[in-house]
């Protein structure tokens, strides 16, 4: 499934250095977001997961869909944040 097919938007949230982007799954009537530090570095690799509703990893299927929306979250990340979610340069051989 591709962003255009989750139809998902996104809100924000920043408080004391932190910031979430959020979106909806409707599957689970829940949000989820990633949540990582503004001005960070490797925050690509390092964010974290948030819900409103811890139920959607309690299955299989749950957590194949909060995988899908994770990585469309963490597309949306990158646009927004490029400095934070810039990804490790491979040197050179």
């Amino acid at each position: 499934m591709t962003h255009e097919e989750l139809h998902m938007e996104y809100t924000e949230e920043k408080k004391d250095g932190k910031v979430i982007i959020w979106t909806e799954v409707p599957e689970y009537g829940c949000q989820l977001g990633i949540q990582f530090e503004e001005g960070g570095r490797l925050q690509y690799y390092t964010h974290a997961i948030v819900t409103t509703n811890w139920a959607i990893f309690t299955s299989e299927a749950g957590m194949e869909v909060a995988d899908r929306y994770r990585r469309e979250l963490r597309r949306e990340a990158c646009e927004r944040y490029p400095k934070e979610f810039a990804k490790i340069k491979q040197p050179r051989s």
